[in-house]
């Protein structure tokens, strides 16, 4: 395709950088000669971008992001802090000459070329982009991948708890060796809490320590004992799961406990894989806490890199 010689103009908070912004850059590529792309500044992010805030890039981070994928691909561009919705738009002189927007933010192109209107200026021409969708259905964003369910390309992680998992050996190798960091106590306190298995709740919960969602079976080492960590009034809601796996059910009780923020869930059977399907499950930045027998508490940092290792060992 023989490229226009214009400069063309687009913008976002690029966060988390993933299959849809490269769809965006690469389809503007192919109608300018020049990118001119605004990245929002953090104050104007955390105004756009409200769910899941806590896990949101920096600035920094996401413009980098956006530069290494123009670097790599060989396009001529500029990234600039972008404050507002429509950037250096609303000028005589400006040098963007048409405006690349994905189909959800066509709306601001169409009151950016309102004010150019209104202002007496010619209105820009418009490119639109088809967004990226999951096999869900669902549209693949940032906030979809901060909230921890999707990666940057496009795979729903829950994908791979759709059917019961009944682990192999290779698996069941893996999850016997401790999948995160052993622990005196929790340290952080910005993000979600969850804590497996009745003897580490025990802990929390002598020691005072904050949580956000227990789960427990009343057993510990796999034999029933008295005086239940959580009275069973106190039980938000069950789930069903038998030994060695994990059910569909545990996974939809998870899910809604998450979703509810419920703090407390028995599961009748056995609870020791659900921190496996919580890695899955929980928002990035989320610590899911366990005990590792005979070593101590571990804790599982749910970050991208660890749910893509959880979710590749399931597809096995």
């Amino acid at each position: 395709m023989v490229k226009n010689p214009r400069t063309v103009g687009l913008g976002g908070t690029f966060d988390h950088f993933h299959l849809g912004h490269q769809k965006l850059i690469s389809q503007a590529s192919e109608v300018g000669e020049k990118l001119l792309i605004g990245v929002t500044t953090d104050a104007f992010a955390r105004q756009l971008e409200k769910q899941f805030s806590e896990s949101l890039e920096s600035y920094e981070s996401r413009s980098a992001s956006v530069s290494r994928f123009c670097e790599t691909w060989g396009f001529e561009f500029e990234v600039f802090p972008l404050d507002d919705p429509y950037g250096p738009t609303l000028t005589a002189d400006t040098k963007v000459q048409l405006i690349c927007v994905s189909t959800d933010t066509k709306k601001t192109a169409d009151k950016l070329n309102h004010l150019r209107a209104a202002a007496g200026l010619t209105e820009l021409p418009v490119e639109i982009v088809s967004l990226v969708r999951l096999e869900s259905g669902e549209i693949l964003s940032s906030t979809l991948i901060r909230q921890g369910r999707a990666n940057r390309a496009g795979e729903l992680y829950e994908s791979v708890l759709t059917k019961p998992l009944t682990l192999s050996e290779t698996q069941r190798a893996f999850f016997a060796k401790p999948q995160g960091e052993f622990v005196e106590e929790p340290v952080t306190e910005n993000g979600l809490r969850i804590v497996v298995g009745d003897s580490s709740l025990q802990r929390f919960i002598a020691n005072n320590w904050k949580y956000d969602l227990g789960v427990f079976d009343y057993q510990i080492g796999r034999k029933p004992y008295d005086s239940p960590v959580i009275a069973a009034e106190n039980i938000d809601i069950i789930a069903a799961n038998p030994a060695g796996a994990i059910s569909t059910h545990l996974v939809r009780v998870l899910k809604t406990a998450l979703e509810k923020k419920m703090c407390n869930v028995f599961v009748e059977g056995e609870e020791d894989l659900a921190a496996v399907a919580l890695v899955l499950l929980a928002p990035l930045e989320a610590e899911i806490f366990y005990g590792q027998p005979g070593d101590g508490l571990v804790c599982i940092s749910c970050t991208e890199e660890k749910k893509n290792t959880i979710y590749k060992i399931l597809l096995q």
